[in-house]
């Protein structure tokens, strides 16, 4: 198997439109999907789910408004453990959505 040089491969992504800060961003996103029952709980963690990540918002997709409020209200709680997860990276904002899970 040969050896491709780090330099090389993220040009060759760039050329793919796939940039370096992306990739951080989707690894940081899939990391918090691993944890999420253990963030929210598990009745909250099964009516919701991270499903997109920006620089400073993680959007949440709920199964409905009930659920979105209830996460609204933890949302200090929830931004600290999602930040101690994906250090040093600092979500500052969740934005909840509801629609199908």
């Amino acid at each position: 198997m040969k050896k491709v040089d780090l330099g090389d491969f993220l040009s060759s992504l760039d050329k793919l439109g796939i940039n370096q800060q992306s990739l951080l961003i989707d690894q940081d996103l899939n990391k918090i999907k691993v944890v999420w029952k253990d963030l929210v709980g598990a009745v909250l963690g099964d009516h919701s789910e991270p499903v997109k990540l920006t620089e400073i918002i993680c959007v949440i997709q709920c199964n409905h408004s009930l659920v979105s409020q209830e996460l609204k209200f933890s949302e200090l709680e929830i931004l600290k453990k999602i930040n101690k997860i994906i250090h040093p990276r600092r979500v500052q904002k969740l934005q909840f959505k509801v629609g199908k899970v």
